[in-house]
């Protein structure tokens, strides 16, 4: 008796639930079915979502089932209104220039990255290049902010060159009167002029770049192409933008001083940055996180290349192979960077770096 009354509770418990979920009114048929986190299913033929997604091509083969369940749990990213956009460009619908493009296109490329989706990913970034030459300039503006949040510095670079010499409240109307607004007269592509609420969201890297960049001068296109270069900097110590740029004006450099006063002498070759240096960076998650992680290593390097006093807690100088500690000579080319004391286990590389063999030694996160 007992049984059949609990059998028929988790009967109605299930009947409850759903009934809780409501149908999507656009995707009504096919083998695959997804939930949004705020209880909208969406049903599809499969072939899209195998056709789009590496990750649901492998639940497919894995799966002895016929039909595909993908369960959509995250309450920021995976809502109903986010997912029926990703699905959009899935299925060749594609989404509309409007008022809500920049929130919908980032929504969608986020998803196209969890879901590993390059097709859609690329596709929707084209078309957010191109949406930026036909949307009004606060459309642009967010679809600036929107490159910045998804770590992509071509995005930013395409907006910087479009707003141009845009100001606050020349060519815009003004922001909602519940935000504190951007200072009149100024650049609307540096971030020290904007209002908190369009500050606080957003990477460092993107708003240290953008800011800098914007006090640089030069034309737009200039202050594009300057901020990119200050996202790999960041990224990458400056080591892959060296290989591709600005390498003929570094020819040599004498007389850079550590700040215990220990003279260095770069060979010039070392101009040539890391343009032999075997394989390349995963993606842009990758590079960040190398990047964090050998903070110390990547600062020394900048300052090879722009030699000001570091100040960096733990960085014993420069040696070189049968040299004495913190002296690089011109005639040794095999100039390394030692940083003592750093274990694998903190995240951080505690093997030298070979400057004039240009490539990094712990290769963890080269392919």
């Amino acid at each position: 008796m007992a049984s059949s009354s609990s059998t028929s509770s988790a009967a109605s418990a299930e009947s409850e639930s759903e009934a809780e979920i409501k149908d999507s009114k656009t995707y009504t048929e096919g083998d695959c079915s997804t939930v949004s986190s705020d209880d909208v299913r969406f049903r599809l033929p499969s072939f899209y979502m195998r056709a789009a997604s590496s990750v649901f091509r492998d639940m497919h083969e894995i799966g002895s089932e016929t039909t595909l369940d993908i369960p959509m749990t995250d309450g920021n990213l995976e809502t109903a209104v986010r997912i029926r956009a990703w699905l959009d460009v899935i299925t060749g619908k594609g989404l509309k220039i409007n008022d809500n493009f920049p929130f919908l296109s980032q929504s969608v490329i986020q998803l196209a990255r969890k879901y590993e989706c390059p097709g859609v990913e690329s596709s929707t970034i084209a078309f957010v290049h191109r949406a930026m030459e036909i949307l009004p300039m606060e459309k642009t503006f967010q679809l600036l902010r929107v490159g910045a949040a998804i770590d992509d510095p071509e995005i930013v670079a395409k907006a910087i060159r479009v707003l141009g010499d845009v100001h606050w409240g020349e060519e815009i109307p003004p922001l909602p009167a519940d935000q504190i607004p951007g200072v009149p007269e100024t650049w609307m592509t540096d971030p020290s002029t904007w209002s908190w609420a369009h500050y606080k969201d957003l990477p460092l890297e993107y708003l240290w770049a953008m800011s800098r960049s914007s006090r640089m001068g030069g034309t737009k296109e200039d202050r594009g192409i300057k901020m990119m270069e200050l996202i790999e900097e960041i990224k990458l110590g400056g080591l892959a933008r060296r290989s591709w740029r600005r390498s003929s004006s570094i020819q040599s450099m004498e007389s850079a001083h550590w700040s215990a006063g220990v003279p260095l002498q770069v060979d010039q070759q070392l101009s040539r940055g890391l343009g032999n240096r075997q394989g390349k960076v995963r993606d842009s998650a990758s590079a960040m996180t190398w990047a964090a992680a050998h903070r110390q290593a990547i600062y020394a390097w900048q300052q090879l290349i722009y030699p000001t006093p570091p100040d960096i807690g733990g960085l014993s100088g420069i040696e070189d192979a049968g040299t004495q500690h913190g002296t690089a000579k011109r005639t040794e080319p095999n100039i390394q960077l030692h940083i003592p004391q750093i274990s694998a286990d903190s995240g951080r590389c505690d093997t030298p770096i070979h400057l004039s063999t240009y490539r990094v030694q712990n290769t963890s996160w080269l392919e």
